[in-house]
């Protein structure tokens, strides 16, 4: 038994790996860019200049205003600006897939092949949140700039206040509809409540306890007059003072004590959709997609 230990125990401390390397850096593939396709967001260049300088990066964004290429060349340092007409030389990263096309031959039957398609590594990430009707966003661009980082936290500040303030109004504007229905409610109530009183007393002025009435004997003499609504005269029967209060419910708005954050200002909305829109003009969108922020 002990030496089956010691054989299990010796092959163990065998197949534990030696010291940990350290990892060399990813050796790229480099292939011809395409400027029509090559010259956008993510990819992967290595360029010279006709005056003979080298750089090699990640594609910000190309400005086509003003002919220039906005390339990082390492995580969190500014883009730096190339003029297109300079650019001598341009290669981009590449890497082989395997895909699935159809046969020359037999075009109904699927062929595997290798072909090399361009590096894409995108700098900014988006993570949408839905919570029930609320939407919070958050874009993480570890390999920006601060100035840039900077940018990207307004941008998310502000989209985040304006979607607040988007669902809070919606909420007010239901929670008026809902107060609205509530106050009609109470005041059909009063109306039916009066219409009750009204049919308690007889035409003949006053009301004695010999009165005949389904409900309960009155206590005390009840003068002859129209009950309206909000009439707080004397009631005094014991039916009517334990279901049918003679003053009206009084009005509660609801939304207040549910929604402590309403009502929201009237310009707060407009001035948060301002903000997003300000912040927006910074930040550069390619197919919908937010590719980079502006620092400046």
């Amino acid at each position: 038994m002990r030496l089956h230990m010691l054989a299990v125990a010796l092959l163990g401390v065998a197949s534990l790996p030696g010291p940990i390397q350290a990892q060399e850096p990813e050796q790229r593939e480099f292939a011809s860019a395409n400027p029509r396709e090559d010259y956008r967001h993510g990819r992967i260049l290595k360029i010279e200049t006709i005056g003979g300088e080298k750089l090699e990066g990640t594609v910000v964004r190309v400005d086509r205003k003003t002919n220039q290429m906005f390339l990082r060349t390492s995580p969190g340092a500014a883009p730096t600006a190339v003029v297109l007409k300079d650019i001598k030389t341009a290669n981009v990263a590449v890497k082989q897939e395997t895909r699935m096309v159809p046969d020359e031959k037999n075009p109904t039957r699927l062929v595997s092949t290798t072909v090399k398609t361009s590096v894409e590594t995108p700098e900014i990430q988006q993570i949408v949140i839905y919570n029930g009707n609320k939407k919070s966003v958050s874009y993480i661009g570890a390999s920006l700039s601060p100035g840039e980082r900077s940018r990207l936290s307004e941008l998310e500040t502000t989209e985040n206040e304006m979607s607040r303030l988007d669902v809070l109004s919606k909420v007010q504007d239901q929670v008026l509809v809902n107060d609205l229905a509530i106050q009609e409610g109470q005041r059909r109530h009063q109306e039916l409540m009066n219409d009750l009183l009204w049919k308690q007393v007889p035409p003949g002025g006053y009301a004695t306890s010999l009165m005949q009435t389904p409900y309960t004997e009155f206590t005390s003499l009840i003068p002859f007059m129209p009950y309206t609504y909000g009439y707080t005269g004397p009631i005094r029967t014991k039916f009517i003072e334990s279901n049918y209060p003679s003053t009206p419910v009084p009005f509660v708005r609801v939304g207040a004590t549910v929604f402590p954050n309403l009502p929201v200002a009237p310009d707060a909305l407009t001035k948060a959709r301002q903000s997003y829109v300000t912040a927006q003009s910074r930040a550069i969108f390619e197919n919908g997609q937010l590719v980079a922020v502006i620092d400046n």
